[in-house]
């Protein structure tokens, strides 16, 4: 009998242990397992730099800074990377000090292009403006301002879809998608 006995705790002990206590928490060990490879999985296939720093010439000489929080090299073009809590700034020829800051941007480092989206803000002087989006083509030395955009100058502002600004001539352009609708904007009396 004690080999019976000793057989029959030995079943229960294996039912318990593989049937269960598997079925009253259905999955934890392999789930917990899973989130780790694939966090393992992001980590080799992707280069992470944080708090990376990117300094070029731009068309009209000065220099642009780029600061991020993190970056995330593309997996199909090294030369691509995904900018989180974005910073850019730039001193210009007059002294003053243009600084962009975004949530989020896709930068090129081999045409130095960047894509500023989710909360663009620039700020220079007394100007504010803010954006959905800002688009700086090296090449052309345009940024490119849509979806929202607002300027503000003391108590003045406009209100446009597009507003596009040559850094080499400093001149704005300010347009509407809409053909029938018009830039609005409120000048203050000084």
């Amino acid at each position: 009998m004690p080999k019976a006995f000793l057989v029959l705790i030995g079943f229960l002990i294996i039912v318990i242990v593989y049937v269960y206590i598997p079925s009253i928490n259905p999955g934890s060990i392999e789930k917990e397992s899973t989130d780790i490879k694939k966090n393992e999985n992001k980590i080799d296939n992707q280069n992470t730099f944080v708090k990376p720093e990117y300094v070029w010439k731009t068309g009209d000489g000065n220099s642009l800074i780029i600061k991020s929080e993190i970056a995330v090299q593309n997996k199909k073009d090294p030369h691509i990377l995904n900018l989180k809590k974005v910073y850019s700034y730039s001193n210009l020829n007059d002294g003053s000090k243009i600084e962009l800051k975004s949530e989020k941007a896709i930068y090129n480092r081999q045409s130095q292009n960047i894509v500023y989206y989710d909360k663009v803000k620039i700020e220079n002087k007394d100007v504010l403006i803010t954006s959905d989006n800002a688009e700086y083509i090296t090449k052309t030395n345009l940024l490119t301002l849509y979806g929202n955009v607002r300027v503000k100058k003391n108590k003045d502002y406009l209100i446009s879809d597009t507003v596009i600004f040559n850094t080499k001539t400093k001149n704005l352009k300010f347009s509407m998608k809409d053909k029938k609708k018009k830039v609005y904007g409120k000048k203050t009396k000084n």
